[in-house]
């Protein structure tokens, strides 16, 4: 289900009712580690391996499982931390506390963001006061995510800035709560982070290209700017293709991930949450790079 609303500093009004799917989706995915070369992917200068630590393609707060070995810098990890928390903390608290991902800080306790219970909320959501805290098993089993535009660079245009004014989500619904419970209807809130949660997404998807390809295997060095906080226009290299979700069944992984060749281009497309059926991301990385001793093509990459 998608819901349109043009985009300013508050947050977007979710009205929820918990949901209908017959199954929790899944929330493993394979495991795979890829080997560093002693250079940090983002500055892209050599180091000591004992200087350089793990990369998780996809956040392990997402319960990612996928890591590039000793392949970031102390630097550049915390200029990308930066986003990537921003991002966890807002758009996707929401499914990291409903679908109960691992953590590395247990002691802390994460709340989910309270609800309104009152039925004038449903009419009014904007002006709900939303005042109750609810735990996870009583929260609506609703996760919700942003569209965006296509990435402006595979429309074939670019802009000058990053600005955003009206921004689409995805809704899916996860099922009756963890053990089965009915979920009243409620009034909920998106925390957004639009740009924070894009830039986390190019991350993913260039941190996943040199994992498969190298970062001999495409130019790099826009989206590196970007990732590593020297522009802000996000909305060049990330957006959505199409605004539909996508095919899922109770074997589908958590979060799938591809790599594709377009007029020369590399793309790699990003379905967070694959097995709850949201949308995929489509992001431009840059040109191939072809020398003499590598391939002519980008062989499409899956993994599960």
């Amino acid at each position: 289900m998608v819901s349109s609303s043009t985009f300013n500093s508050h947050d977007l009004a979710v009205i929820g009712t918990g949901g209908n799917r017959p199954y929790r989706p899944s929330t493993t995915m394979a495991k795979k580690d890829y080997e560093g070369n002693g250079t940090c992917i983002y500055c892209l200068q050599g180091f000591e391996k004992n200087f350089l630590t793990n990369e998780h393609i996809i956040p392990y707060a997402l319960n990612g499982e996928l890591q590039l070995l000793r392949a970031v810098c102390k630097t550049c990890q915390k200029i990308t931390g930066i986003y990537e928390q921003a991002a966890l903390n807002a758009d996707l608290l929401v499914p990291r506390l409903l679908l109960q991902f691992k953590r590395r800080d247990k002691k802390k306790i994460k709340l989910l963001p309270r609800v309104s219970l009152s039925d004038t909320s449903f009419k009014d959501p904007i002006n709900a006061s939303f005042d109750v805290q609810l735990p996870s098993d009583e929260y609506a089993q609703l996760i919700s995510l942003p569209l965006f535009p296509r990435a402006n660079i595979l429309n074939g245009c670019r802009s000058a800035d990053s600005t955003l004014t009206e921004i689409s989500y995805f809704f899916s619904r996860l099922g009756g709560g963890p053990n089965g419970k009915r979920i009243p209807r409620m009034t909920t809130k998106h925390l957004a982070k639009p740009h924070a949660y894009a830039t986390t997404v190019a991350k993913i998807a260039y941190c996943y290209a040199v994992a498969e390809i190298g970062t001999h295997g495409f130019d790099g060095k826009e989206i590196r700017e970007l990732l590593l906080s020297k522009r802000d226009d996000c909305f060049n290299f990330v957006g959505n293709p199409d605004r539909e979700g996508t095919n899922a069944s109770p074997s589908t992984p958590l979060h799938q991930l591809t790599l594709s060749k377009e007029h020369g281009n590399v793309v790699a497309k990003v379905n967070l949450f694959a097995s709850a059926c949201a949308p995929t991301y489509e992001v431009y990385l840059g040109p191939e790079k072809i020398s003499q001793s590598e391939s002519t093509e980008v062989n499409p990459n899956h993994i599960a």
